[in-house]
């Protein structure tokens, strides 16, 4: 072989190499997170907001996000994935807290009932006193309460249940539920919309396992669950909701 040829075949081989890179990050089914980029959330909800079920126009949009990639699914948490919701939503608050958090929810489900079941109350306080994060318990009596979180600048932890949260089959929209499965569920509030004078929360619902979009995009990342759903789901389960704080510096 000439040396010619072989210089082509080496140029054949890199350019494999990075093609088949570039496939694994966009279909990479195992932690779709990686490839979500949350700085564009904005521009795509305003430009979607009826494609997406909410309505017309945003009158106003609060959303306390990160430049970085936070949200995760629970499915990938090990043996007891299927009640890792928990785990899992503390894994996203000290990840929102601080970009280097390392523990996954599988680490954590290994500290706080190892052996698997639901997680309870004492089981979030007591996780996030482990890890030394802030926060604090607040009734929830309204949907201002829940309001006023967000624009303090803080995310909390909800737990209610999902039953009441309307089931939405259409696969194009994200507002309400959009899996079968309801039961007591913990998840993430990260922000809220108005839209022709109707609330939303934005959510980040880890009981995602693997959904997504047509545009890759996981389901339960930036999720909008109707205000007045969510508050009875709360007021009929657990009226309290966890504040996280932010780091300070």
């Amino acid at each position: 072989m000439n040396k010619r040829n072989y210089w082509l075949l080496g140029l054949l081989s890199l350019l494999l190499i990075v093609t088949g890179i570039s496939f694994r990050l966009l279909n990479n089914k195992e932690n779709p997170n990686d490839t979500i980029d949350p700085a564009q959330h904005k521009k795509n909800l305003y430009a979607n907001v009826q494609t997406w079920g909410l309505g017309k126009s945003i009158s106003t949009y609060k959303s306390n996000d990160r430049d970085y990639l936070w949200f995760f699914d629970q499915a990938n948490t090990g043996e007891h994935s299927g009640n890792n919701c928990g785990p899992t939503s503390i894994q996203m608050v000290g990840k929102w807290i601080d970009e280097d958090f390392k523990l996954t929810g599988e680490d954590i489900r290994k500290d706080f009932r190892p052996l698997g079941g639901w997680w309870y109350g004492e089981d979030i306080n007591g996780a996030l006193d482990k890890y030394k994060i802030v926060y604090q318990m607040k009734i929830i009596q309204d949907k201002y309460d829940l309001m006023f979180i967000i624009d303090a600048g803080n995310i909390a932890i909800i737990n209610n249940n999902m039953d009441v949260i309307p089931r939405n089959s259409n696969e194009n929209q994200r507002t309400n539920r959009f899996y079968d499965y309801v039961t007591g569920h913990y998840f993430i509030l990260k922000g809220y919309v108005i839209v022709d004078n109707k609330t939303y929360f934005e959510v980040y619902d880890p009981n995602n396992w693997g959904a997504t979009y047509t545009d890759g995009t996981p389901k339960g990342q930036n999720r909008y669950y109707e205000a007045e759903a969510l508050l009875t789901s709360m007021l009929q389960w657990y009226n309290q909701a966890v504040v996280i704080y932010p780091k300070t510096k």
